[in-house]
């Protein structure tokens, strides 16, 4: 039975990693200008930090950077059942509707990448299946195995409070479920209203993990990118403060005195020497900024930061005053980040293969004899889901992946149809077939035009 004691300890020894996914998920949802506040007033007198929030530059670079890395699934995923028959390949493609898959997946990618993991969560309701991403302040995983301790086998999904302010936890086994107090109680009353017996009826957890952490269940927070999201626009604010200040001189008066005197353009000053034998100096103190090095210190560390996650940071030249907004985006958008995405079309292709192995195996056939969904059709026992990613190359990339299977097809080194799933990874062998005969059909009538056209001249 699950011990609400062991639920509590393994909340509580999670809470930093939990308030470090807060953070990170707020920045992505666009709250960055408290935490830009709360950095700003770590190093200004409250006098100057005054100044400096009517100056505050909230340029957000987390919404930008993670959508940059996660767009394996908008680039084009195919689903293709192997060892089925049609019927498999039907109920896929129902399920595919159904769930909105690819929406939900890549949303679970986003969270991935500015998390480091991701929980995907199928489940039922009155309409039918549905999946969803839990965001990763609101579950917690447990691993009791001890041969692989990176595989959890307890979730503990935080539910938010009672009426008398006790924390709620969903928790999840292989087995069991039950609902878990903050003060170490089990919610008979809230299971029972749920119509939960405290089973699990599906024998498995009903979730799938996606971590990026080869060795750790739960990885080591991204706080180099939360740091790196209240850096920028710090440092844009102490530029706008200085240039605020550099904007007005200082004016002294040396061996002299004057009494109230009036700053305006037409003003006259009576001065008096305080020495008769030294005369009376006026001038002026400026103050001065390199804003150029400055400017050029950001985009140096932004480069840096982007290698050390293995993007390769394009060339945009030097940042300016005037470009210096547009040129941190234009550092991004222009990152490379073809290896990165390949690496994490690994990750979820197994991912997909251990949900659709949850959703067709486990959890289907026992909504279709609940009667909960409308498609009772039996998934094959032997069959599978091969999950296929189109990472596509950008730019010179892209062209230099032309030019190499062009090579390769005119030395007689591959053949067409292998250049065609080369440079068109998502698509399946019928559909590259499929392309293939359009392509001819395409070029024959494009052939035909131009004989009509020659007979033509010729008349």
């Amino acid at each position: 039975m699950i011990d609400p004691k062991f639920v509590t300890k393994a909340v509580k020894q999670q809470a930093d990693a939990l308030q470090t996914n807060y953070k990170m998920l707020d920045i992505l949802e666009g709250s960055l200008e408290p935490y830009v506040v709360n950095s700003l007033k770590a190093m200004l007198s409250p006098r100057v930090l005054a100044y400096a929030l009517e100056r505050l530059v909230p340029i957000n670079i987390v919404p930008r950077y993670v959508d940059k890395l996660s767009n394996i699934y908008q680039t084009g995923v195919s689903r293709e059942v192997v060892n089925g028959d049609q019927s498999d390949s039907d109920l896929l493609s129902w399920y595919e509707e159904k769930l909105e898959i690819t929406t939900v997946m890549h949303q679970s990618n986003r969270l991935y990448n500015a998390c480091r993991a991701s929980l995907v969560h199928p489940y039922i309701t009155a309409d039918g299946p549905a999946l969803r991403v839990i965001p990763n302040d609101r579950f917690v995983v447990v691993s009791t195995d001890p041969v692989n301790p990176t595989k959890p086998t307890m979730v503990i999904l935080l539910a938010g409070q009672d009426s008398d302010m006790r924390e709620i936890y969903w928790v999840y086994t292989d087995t069991e479920f039950a609902i878990v107090k903050s003060d170490d109680t089990i919610d008979f009353n809230g299971m029972a209203k749920m119509g939960s017996d405290g089973s699990n009826p599906y024998g498995v957890l009903p979730f799938v993990y996606v971590n990026q952490s080869a060795f750790r269940l739960v990885p080591v927070p991204d706080t180099d990118t939360i740091r790196m999201a209240e850096f920028v626009p710090s440092a844009l604010t102490d530029l706008n403060l200085a240039s605020c200040f550099a904007s007005f001189s200082m004016t002294y008066i040396k061996d002299g005195n004057i009494e109230n005197p009036t700053y305006a353009p037409n003003a006259l000053w009576f001065l008096k020497s305080d020495d008769p034998e030294k005369e009376v100096q006026i001038g002026t103190l400026k103050p001065e900024v390199d804003y150029q090095e400055v400017l050029n210190l950001i985009q140096a560390e932004m480069s840096m930061w982007l290698g050390s996650k293995g993007i390769k940071s394009g060339a945009i030249g030097q940042l300016t005053a005037e470009s210096a907004a547009s040129g941190i985006a234009k550092l991004i958008d222009e990152a490379d980040t073809f290896d990165v995405r390949q690496t994490q079309t690994v990750s979820y292709s197994k991912a997909e293969r251990q949900l659709w192995d949850l959703i067709l195996h486990y959890m289907h056939p026992i909504w279709v004899s609940q009667g909960l969904v409308e498609n009772t059709s039996i998934f094959t026992s032997g069959a599978a889901v091969v999950s296929r990613f189109a990472v596509v190359p950008v730019g010179t990339q892209r062209q230099q992946l032309i030019a190499e299977q062009r090579e390769e097809y005119a030395a007689g080194f591959t053949t067409r149809t292998r250049a065609i799933a080369a440079l068109n990874p998502q698509l399946s062998a019928q559909q590259v077939e499929a392309l293939e005969a359009e392509i001819d059909a395409e070029r024959g009538i494009g052939q035909e035009q131009n004989n009509d056209d020659s007979t033509d001249l010729q008349n």
